[in-house]
């Protein structure tokens, strides 16, 4: 066995505790990597979550304001829809009205034409009376 002088082992001494702050060193540098490296993938994905949250609720807001725009044209197209059978059906109405007064008056015009010819007929009916009865009084 080789004999080891107190500055020899001093020197080891001093060597092994400079290789284990070295390993420690080392040991603390890769786990602060990997914890860095697992903080940063925890952030990632927590961002990754959040942007997904975030790209979907832009879709559900843009499906619903596509749907609300569906809803009101299907809206105001049944309005106007409706609207539309209701100008037809006041169309319809004043045109149906102005027919019946149009054929209320050609009637009430016949009628009066009819009663005048009568009423012209009697009138010389009985003026041709009157004078047959005055040229036979003549005679």
């Amino acid at each position: 066995r080789v004999a080891i002088t107190a500055g020899q082992h001093q020197c080891l001494y001093r060597l092994h505790l400079s290789f284990s702050k070295y390993i420690q060193h080392q040991c603390l540098y890769r786990l602060h990597l990997s914890f860095s490296k697992y903080i940063q993938h925890q952030c990632l994905y927590r961002l990754h979550l959040s942007f997904s949250k975030y790209i979907q609720h832009q879709c559900l807001y843009r499906l619903h304001l596509s749907f609300s725009k569906y809803i009101q044209h299907q809206c105001l197209y049944r309005l106007n829809l409706s609207f539309s059978k209701y100008i037809q059906h006041q169309c319809l109405y004043r045109l149906n009205l102005s027919f019946s007064k149009y054929i209320q008056h050609q009637c009430l015009y016949r009628l009066h034409l009819s009663f005048s010819k009568y009423i012209q007929h009697q009138c010389l009916y009985r003026l041709h009376l009157s004078y047959s009865k005055y040229i036979q009084h003549q005679c």
